[in-house]
């Protein structure tokens, strides 16, 4: 029966592939005089088309920079002139809305994201747009008043959330202190009250520089007219004073391999093991995906979640993987109410990780992952606005090229048990379970 599960995964994920080829666009990239990088994605027949602009952060920042960056991003919608063009804040949503296409904008831990979908006969107003937010916003108090609101309300609610995302931000703080991302939230409390106009400002310098950008456009759309209208928008766009330097930060010292405990007056127990990656571009980052995708799906995983719900109570094992720029996270939690000791679920998660270095992996499992991963990129594929915004966000952690299917397909069980031996260990860990007060 085994056998034949795997022949039938394998057989579907063949075809998967094999049909999803046939839809497979091309690429063509370019750099605009002024330094950006654009990469063209052909989606031949797409009434929409999407473009998405990265700004990358700079090398290093502090807590300020952080909660600026936080208010940025909303007040690029609040409405602003530049060469002409001008939209009031309340316009914006109408756009998208006139259209039934979608416009938004986020910050992630690497960089700042701009994303327009439009019918594609309007390509040329999406960049008129995001050349507008990035050099003619109008900043007023009132703007700004708000933005710190919505802000603070985002940030209050995570910081309610589960308790799984409690510790992580507890944890990321140490696991990454000699990162940027060691800020939590909108950096630290205060910084978010401090900010200014002024210091909005000096932010937008910061990150106002073409040659740390790249624009993906996605869709169905004449190349030589695209160009000619980036010139005219975003190519016009020069670098401000205050702009990313290329110098290399100071980093400190990490301590790894040891083990925190949290004081905390909860009803259930918890325990996490967070694993510090390398940079994406240099992690095997598809290898990654698939490690944990196969670790969810382990035997041992589905084991200790029921060893822990005993008697029918609340249980929760989850992997969880984090790609960033400078420094990513594996990590594997739990969460129970039985009386089996922290001790041991730490030494059952700690198995986990080891049992894809040292041991045979369950071939049902690995394939199984192998076909989802697969599945969930061809889907994306087939989506003029769920491949563009997914191209950039990869982008944003340093993974130039598209590589994903081809090396999905090749990985194998000994490499997969290569990468976990290298990176899965306990010298690379941090420790985090909480004990009653």
């Amino acid at each position: 029966m085994r056998a034949a599960i795997r022949i039938f995964l394998k057989t579907l994920t063949a075809l998967v592939l094999s049909t999803a080829c046939l839809h497979a666009q091309a690429e063509r990239s370019y750099t605009l005089d002024n330094g950006i990088d654009v990469i063209f994605i052909d989606d031949p027949g797409a009434a929409f088309c999407s473009a998405v602009l990265v700004c990358h952060l700079p090398q290093d920042y502090g807590a300020e920079f952080r909660a600026n960056l936080s208010l940025l991003n909303h007040l690029v919608w609040s409405g602003g002139t530049s060469r002409g063009l001008s939209v009031k804040e309340h316009e914006f949503p109408l756009i998208a809305l006139r259209f039934n296409g979608s416009i938004s904008s986020q910050v992630t831990a690497d960089a700042l994201l701009i994303h327009y979908t439009l019918p594609r006969e309007y390509l040329d107003e999406i960049f008129s747009y995001i050349a507008l937010q990035l050099t003619g916003t109008e900043l007023i108090p009132e703007s700004l008043r708000e933005a710190k609101e919505k802000v603070a309300a985002s940030e209050q609610a995570a910081r309610s959330s589960s308790v799984m995302n409690q510790l992580l931000r507890e944890l990321q703080s140490r696991l990454w202190e000699d990162l940027p991302y060691r800020f939590r939230g909108t950096g630290s409390d205060g910084a978010l009250d401090a900010a200014t106009i002024d210091s909005v400002k000096e932010t937008i310098g910061a990150v106002k520089n073409p040659s740390y950008w790249t624009l993906v456009v996605a869709g169905d759309f004449d190349t030589e007219k695209a160009l000619a209208d980036l010139r005219s928008t975003l190519g016009l766009i020069g670098a401000d004073s205050g702009a990313q330097s290329e110098e290399e930060a100071v980093r400190r010292a990490v301590r790894l391999g040891v083990r925190l405990q949290l004081p905390a007056s909860l009803s259930g127990r918890h325990a996490l093991l967070a694993y510090r990656l390398p940079p994406a571009a240099q992690t095997k980052a598809e290898g990654m995906q698939l490690l944990a995708e196969y670790l969810r799906r382990s035997p041992g995983t589905k084991q200790l979640a029921i060893d822990l719900s005993g008697e029918g109570r609340f249980t929760e094992v989850r992997i969880g993987l984090d790609m960033r720029n400078h420094a990513g996270m594996l990590y594997l939690y739990a969460s129970w109410e039985s009386e089996i000791s922290n001790d041991e679920v730490l030494e059952r998660l700690s198995e986990l990780a080891k049992l894809s270095a040292e041991d045979v992996l369950d071939s049902d499992a690995l394939e199984s992952a192998r076909k989802a991963l697969l599945i969930s990129y061809w889907t994306r594929r087939e989506s003029t606005q769920a491949y563009a915004l997914w191209r950039a966000q990869r982008l944003a952690v340093g993974i130039s090229r598209d590589e994903f299917p081809d090396r999905i397909g090749e990985l194998d069980e000994e490499a997969l048990r290569e990468l976990a031996g290298e990176l899965l260990t306990k010298d690379n860990r941090l420790t985090l379970v909480t004990i009653g007060r």
